[in-house]
């Protein structure tokens, strides 16, 4: 899609289209980036999380994880490994949840809000005889390898297809943590870029 610039000014920290201090235009719902001049950021711990990023424990050592495997993908070897540890259980919506033990705590590195990164973490594949893998990223190859043969190309984002159980036993998907997480900064009561 194309983007349009808006010229905009900045008064007592309000966004306005002229000097008149008229609202800015009405847009629909939806995400776009906000340039600004960085000497207009007077936070300074804003400033350093949104342009030098920082470190961050996202899961402990020992937490399990868990990859949404397809079921129409598999051959009979990757039907008789979900079998041996799911038993005969159907797949929920066609999906298993294939367990992987992280033998390292998890980090991710991120700068503002969206250039995040996951750093490498030795984890056990509990569903391949606990093989480790150097990566969250080769975990979920390695997994997709063995389970999905049959799909075209192996791996994805493992933010899109890893889970983990929140207090409520629910699984959760690592993107909706990823996107929450680094916002207390910006959501602190008093605190303005």
């Amino acid at each position: 899609m194309a983007k349009v610039t808006i010229p905009v000014v900045i008064k007592n920290g309000r966004i306005c289209i002229d000097e008149e201090h008229s609202p800015i235009i009405k847009l629909q719902n939806g995400h776009a980036d906000l340039v600004v001049e960085e000497y207009l950021i007077n936070n300074s711990e804003q400033y350093d999380a949104l342009t030098r990023g920082r470190e961050e424990l996202f899961f402990n050592r020992g937490t399990c994880l868990y990859f949404a495997i397809r079921y129409g993908y598999g051959d009979d070897g990757a039907v008789k490994i979900l079998e041996k540890y799911e038993g005969h259980k159907k797949p929920v919506n066609g999906i298993y949840k294939v367990p992987v033990v992280l033998l390292e705590d998890l980090k991710i590195i991120y700068t503002g809000f969206e250039k995040s990164r996951l750093e490498k973490c030795k984890c056990k594949l509990p569903y391949l005889d606990n093989e480790e893998v150097d990566s969250l990223n080769s975990a979920y190859t390695r997994l997709s390898m063995v389970l999905e043969p049959r799909r075209k190309s192996y791996g994805g984002s493992v933010f899109l297809k890893c889970y983990y159980n929140d207090v409520d036993n629910s699984l959760i998907q690592l993107e909706e943590k990823r996107r929450n997480f680094g916002k207390e900064i910006f959501e602190k009561p008093g605190t303005e870029l």
